[in-house]
């Protein structure tokens, strides 16, 4: 009986190790990558964490992009990048929409943009089955714990507000 009580403690006991990928695709093609681990840190835990860090980093971003553009003349080069930036960060969801919006309108107020806005206003050609798409992927990420319930409901009223 104790032999079998040790062996149990040996293959029962687990250490937590998560790892965490963070890739880069700059517009240049190319890709660089970084791959960090964590001990005693569980795959859950580790998500917990950076859904609650990632808003303050991405808010802390905008506040940058916003105080540069206020202190700094921007040349039309630079401009062009940051909206190219900005577009990219949509397609990827790495910002929220208000906050890209909030630094593509900041910034088309000092250099207007040469590139199409990543929210296109919706207009008669949108059908609905394309709006039930985006809430049912706005649910998945609500229930999956990637956004909050007021940050679910914010982006569920701007989608349902294009109904109109």
């Amino acid at each position: 009986m104790l032999v079998a009580s040790a062996l149990n403690a040996l293959t029962t006991k687990r250490s937590a190790y998560a790892l965490l990928g963070i890739f880069i695709f700059p517009l240049d093609g190319s890709k660089r990558e970084l791959v960090v681990g964590f001990s005693n840190l569980t795959e859950v835990e580790l998500r917990d964490r950076l859904t609650k860090a990632i808003p303050l980093w991405t808010e802390s971003h905008v506040q940058t992009f916003l105080s540069v553009l206020n202190s700094h003349k921007i040349t039309d080069p630079d401009a062009q990048a940051a909206y190219a930036q900005l577009a990219k960060a949509a397609e990827l969801e790495l910002l929220s929409r208000k906050q890209i919006e909030t630094m593509w309108n900041s910034l088309a107020k000092v250099r207007p943009p040469k590139i199409k806005s990543p929210f296109v206003t919706l207009d008669e050609t949108t059908s609905s089955t394309d709006r039930l798409a985006r809430l049912r992927t706005l649910n998945e990420l609500r229930l999956n714990g990637a956004l909050t319930s007021d940050e679910f409901e914010t982006e569920k009223a701007c989608i349902l507000s294009e109904l109109s």
